[in-house]
């Protein structure tokens, strides 16, 4: 969501005096359309746009108010995924940007309607303005029918519990025991060998993407470092697990199952690359328990974990699959 939020900000500082006619008729869009053109003229031109954190700023403040008229996200969503496109973000392709802003821009307007974001703050996180910058106070507030958050000063953190092992307490052959820790397996369900390697998007090693042009753009049975884990090399890996001496006591599964083509998943795909890790290990290792988890790659969309019961979707699923 942050790559959003970045694009978001560098488009509406690129936008020509022009974009007021394409907003329509709505008078609150077209006065956040004349605020944005200002800006754009300000701060930076189409094609080449320079953020200054002031700029940064004062951007937030009006996607906040763009989010409260109820009017503009179509527009910015619009101006986003043609900005993506043009300055290759991801690549520039168009389903790319096209599935990314779609997934992504439900959850940057929740965001921006439940949560009174201060603009520095924002800004610093990208990395536009530094702790010293005081440049900008927002007066943009949401209008009184939305509840807003303003967190003021987190509570201490709870502290957890820590993990102490006794290394007195060995057992008599000193051996602590043994445990194999699998985390970002990121199959993809859809490798297809022979494929195109090199695609230029993102995730590549697909049929959409044809057939490799040469030998060093073909993938192989095993991925290629531009691609996710085919499913053979996962069956390899699970086969060398198994031949493991000693037999390891557990296997723990720490997530991030799905692959990295976050601008077309779903929570069925997520679930599914989950399930699947979890099916083959039963398959090629049957003798050994494991436990399985997930990463911030089996939310959906990426990274967003809300909380029950609205994740309830991805606890339930996991409950069902077959790890011990």
């Amino acid at each position: 969501m942050q790559a959003l939020v970045y694009a978001l900000i560098f488009c509406l500082a690129a936008v020509l005096p022009a974009a007021a006619t394409l907003v329509g008729p709505v008078r609150a869009e077209q006065s956040l359309a004349h605020k944005i053109a200002t800006l754009g003229s300000r701060y930076g031109q189409a094609g080449s746009p320079s953020i200054t954190c002031e700029a940064c700023e004062t951007l937030v403040s009006l996607i906040q108010i763009g989010v409260q008229t109820n009017a503009t996200v179509d527009f910015l969503e619009k101006l986003v995924i043609g900005y993506c496109v043009e300055k290759k973000i991801y690549g520039g392709y168009l389903d790319v940007c096209t599935g990314m802003i779609q997934e992504m821009g439900p959850e940057v307007v929740y965001i921006f309607s439940h949560k009174y974001l201060v603009p520095k703050t924002v800004c610093t996180k990208l990395k536009l303005c530094n702790d010293s910058q005081s440049t900008f106070v927002s007066d943009s507030r949401l209008d009184s029918s939305v509840v807003l958050t303003n967190p003021g000063t987190p509570s201490p953190a709870t502290p957890r519990p820590v993990l102490r092992i006794d290394l007195n307490s060995k057992s008599a052959t000193g051996d602590l025991g043994t445990i194999v820790h699998v985390s970002d397996i990121h199959v993809d369900l859809r490798y297809a060998v022979g494929t195109n390697a090199g695609c230029g998007k993102p995730l590549c090693c697909r049929v959409e993407n044809g057939p490799g042009t040469n030998a060093s753009d073909t993938a192989g049975p095993f991925g290629d470092y531009r691609c996710d884990l085919s499913p053979e090399m996962y069956d390899s890996f699970l086969k060398k697990v198994a031949s493991l001496t000693p037999t390891p006591d557990f296997i723990i599964i720490t997530g991030d199952a799905p692959p990295h083509d976050v601008w077309e998943q779903s929570r069925e795909e997520n679930t599914g690359a989950a399930a699947y890790l979890a099916e083959r290990m039963l398959d090629l290792v049957p003798n050994v328990p494991f436990y399985q988890t997930v990463g911030n790659h089996e939310a959906f969309p990426v990274n967003q974990f809300e909380g029950p019961p609205a994740d309830d979707w991805l606890w339930n699923a996991l409950g069902t699959m077959k790890a011990c």
